[in-house]
């Protein structure tokens, strides 16, 4: 029942215990980017992010030489990216071409060089002081931050730039405002079929689960048909007009939009394990995160060792495994 157009991450949100439940008609796109002050990377003669993406040439290293650029040379009162421990650890881990839970499989992949890499690299970015975080730990003062041009990055779903209110350019934003993909990881060697971006929320059509499979083919080309989604070019192009005034830099919106379509579901959110509920004595692998990210010198295999298995039983106990 399955189109040849069908994209992987579609089948994932669809599928449930091996089992395809549902579909959507368009590609469910990466929703979540990095806003860039684009005129404090000017400022501190950096070239833009978006460009470098377009040239093939952000990665991490090129994350880390911005940042040194700017952190080195800026007042006290520059910070460089604004970002909480459980995106930071789970984008760079997926832009390095490893995976938080195999949406397959849903077991943790952690244990994979490319996660303990990513989540290295995420420490060595806090220790460096180019992570920083609100006082009172929430998105809307890190927000706050960036808004009022004292931050250089900022992690940020795409609608909040079309609010006047939040991050819209010209209005809550007086400064140039770019956005670009997360930096690819040395980890990745096929770009195309390794870089997977994690997508937590996505749409989905449910079938009933009395069809037969030629009932469902038929429900199944009932929606295609009524709102065809098209190739990825035709899925950028209404992209990019949903996203054209979210930003002020053209090349900006081609990168942030040729990124979208590189997503994974990943699937901590639907297991509800981001983080330990407080005084049940349950770990999150936000928690994880943040305790690898925060510790300087700590070993992610050791942490990761010791939480995981108490995570992993949180989703058997969903899916029935321990009943098996």
């Amino acid at each position: 029942m399955v189109s040849v157009h069908y994209y992987d991450i579609n089948l994932q949100f669809g599928t449930w215990k091996g089992e395809i439940y549902g579909i959507w008609t368009e590609r469910i796109n990466v929703n979540m980017g990095i806003y860039v002050n684009l005129d404090l990377i000017e400022e501190y003669g950096q070239v833009n992010p978006a460009q470098l993406w377009k040239d093939g040439d952000w990665d991490w290293q090129a994350l880390l030489d911005i940042s040194s650029a700017i952190k080195e040379n800026a007042p006290i009162n520059i910070e460089i990216f604004g970002i909480n421990n459980y995106d930071l650890g789970s984008y760079l881990i997926g832009s390095n071409g490893g995976q938080t839970i195999d949406p397959e499989t849903d077991t943790f992949a952690l244990n994979d060089s490319k996660a303990i890499n990513a989540l290295e690299f995420g420490q060595e970015l806090k220790e460096r002081g180019y992570v920083w975080t609100a006082e009172d730990n929430t998105d809307t003062s890190t927000r706050a931050k960036f808004t009022s041009g004292e931050l250089v990055f900022y992690f940020g779903s795409d609608w909040i730039s079309g609010d006047p209110s939040i991050l819209k350019p010209g209005e809550a934003v007086k400064f140039t405002l770019g956005m670009v993909p997360f930096p690819v990881g040395p980890d990745i060697t096929d770009f195309d079929a390794q870089y997977r971006l994690p997508i937590t929320v996505g749409n989905l059509w449910v079938l009933r689960s009395d069809l037969d499979d030629a009932t469902a083919e038929k429900v199944f080309q009932y929606f295609a048909n009524t709102v065809p989604w098209g190739d990825d070019d035709e899925q950028d192009l209404r992209y990019t007009e949903t996203m054209r005034d979210h930003m002020d830099d053209r090349t900006s919106l081609e990168a942030y939009v040729s990124g979208s379509r590189m997503g994974y579901f990943e699937k901590t959110f639907l297991y509800n394990v981001v983080w330990g509920t407080q005084g049940s004595g349950t770990v999150g692998i936000g928690n994880v995160y943040a305790e690898i990210i925060n510790t300087p010198g700590a070993s992610a295999t050791a942490i990761i060792q010791a939480a995981l298995p108490s995570i992993q039983a949180q989703i058997d106990q969903i899916l029935g495994k321990t009943q098996e």
